[in-house]
């Protein structure tokens, strides 16, 4: 339903009638995939005088845990003349 959030603060400036028979309606299509994702940690390491200290680490991997969704039709029309 967020595909439709912006009509409630749009301008109507025409209405057209549109038979309920001549609606079609599909169902979306989400495709998953998984993405190369930046990993950043913090790493513990000893520096010159002996003190422990943290730095960052970033790692560039693929992951399950970074899934991205597209949805197809979601909020589109169709329209045949």
């Amino acid at each position: 339903m967020s595909a439709y959030a912006p009509l409630t603060t749009s301008t109507i400036i025409d209405r057209i009638h549109i038979d309920v028979d001549d609606i079609l309606f599909v169902s979306d299509v989400d495709s998953f995939y998984t993405t190369m994702a930046n990993i950043v940690r913090a790493e513990e390491y000893i520096d010159d005088n002996g003190e422990t200290k943290k730095m960052c680490v970033v790692d560039r991997e693929k992951t399950d845990a970074i899934q991205g969704i597209d949805s197809f039709f979601g909020g589109e029309t169709t329209l045949n003349q």
